[in-house]
């Protein structure tokens, strides 16, 4: 980690966009710098906690970042999602010489954190592939002498991110060497070894990295994705304190929105307290916690709404709520009813403190 006046600090200073540009139809790149031109410090693999303001309301949201660190830009690259609020908003709105807050930067899935060894494979789907391109660009920009494979899976061609660069670190680095695996081609004329068309199994990873087995593997992708190599890895025997994955849960959490409760029956109406507030609410059985509390307007930070950065902490003292696994939680934490309000749904009467 850096050690000097000319570091970034969130809390002093908004991030300014120098340049945006597309990658895909559907995924656009935004590179920013501080305004005195500070290097950016972080640990390659981690997220950025950003602040936008959208129709008077301010949402939260966190983002992999794919640059590297020390250096005095800082790259992040959105995709457009169904119902994405906040990234569809950025894409559609920010331009070079915007200003953006931010709130810290943070993540356990990184290079400093995760122990690996001098052979890695770094796999990823989707936007998942921003981190681990951090860690590759970290790796080579370095002359690092470790061993990379790196395997990205897309719907096809025209939705690889980064597929240029890519490949121009494919021809340029020997110790690192790129597959992409297409979920489909993009025509019937466009010829690909059937190795590198279908999804991800222990097949296809056999075929495409002979000795992933013998590596330590950094992975990031949609639930499904990073469900399905965790299984091979562990039907095979792999050795888990070499497999790191970016702990995202399932996506239907991102950006949810509150179940209605018109149509409900009485009992599937549960409600909801916070005594520092004087709120209550009435929500429907299974909402989220923090959808529960957003809709009163709580002030509750809520930045990766993953269950990732830990943002939306929050301690239920009467009742019980059904959470998905945190790791930014301690047991003692856990023990003493310290939930994640992105994480957490509500099904039945709870009471809950910020604090």
């Amino acid at each position: 980690m850096l050690v000097s006046d000319d570091v970034w600090h969130s809390e002093h200073s908004p991030l300014v966009l120098k340049k945006c540009w597309l990658e895909t139809e559907d995924t656009a790149s935004f590179l920013f710098a501080e305004q005195n031109r500070a290097q950016f410090d972080f640990k390659a693999g981690q997220f950025v906690n950003v602040s936008v303001e959208i129709n008077g309301k301010k949402e939260y949201r966190a983002y992999s970042i794919s640059s590297i660190p020390g250096d005095k830009y800082l790259q992040l690259t959105i995709k457009r999602v169904v119902g994405g609020k906040v990234s569809n908003w950025l894409i559609d709105n920010l331009q070079p010489g915007d200003q953006l807050n931010t709130i810290g930067i943070a993540g356990q899935f990184n290079l400093n954190d995760c122990q690996y060894g001098q052979r890695i494979l770094l796999l990823s789907a989707g936007c998942g592939i921003t981190p681990v391109m951090s860690m590759a660009r970290t790796f080579l920009s370095a002359s690092s002498d470790i061993d990379i494979d790196f395997l990205h899976c897309a719907r096809d061609h025209n939705n690889i991110i980064y597929h240029n660069e890519i490949k121009a670190l494919d021809e340029k680095y020997k110790n690192f060497r790129c597959q992409f695996l297409l979920e489909n081609a993009l025509d019937e004329n466009e010829k690909e070894p059937e190795q590198l068309i279908g999804r991800i199994n222990k097949e296809k990873l056999d075929l495409l990295c002979t000795d992933w087995q013998q590596r330590t593997i950094f992975l990031c992708g949609p639930t499904a994705f990073m469900e399905a190599v965790n299984a091979v890895a562990q039907q095979a025997n792999f050795n888990m304190s070499h497999f790191h994955q970016e702990s995202f849960i399932a996506n239907t959490l991102t950006e949810l929105q509150a179940p209605s409760v018109e149509g409900t029956t009485e009992k599937d109406v549960v409600s909801v307290v916070l005594p520092s507030f004087n709120y209550k609410a009435e929500v429907a059985q299974g909402s989220t916690l923090l959808d529960a509390l957003e809709q009163g307007g709580i002030p509750i930070i809520a930045a990766c709404r993953q269950g990732i950065c830990g943002s939306c902490k929050c301690k239920v003292t009467q009742g019980k709520v059904d959470s998905l696994p945190a790791d930014v939680l301690t047991e003692a934490e856990r023990n003493q009813g310290w939930v994640l309000a992105c994480s957490s749904t509500v099904e039945g009467d709870i009471e809950v403190s910020l604090s």
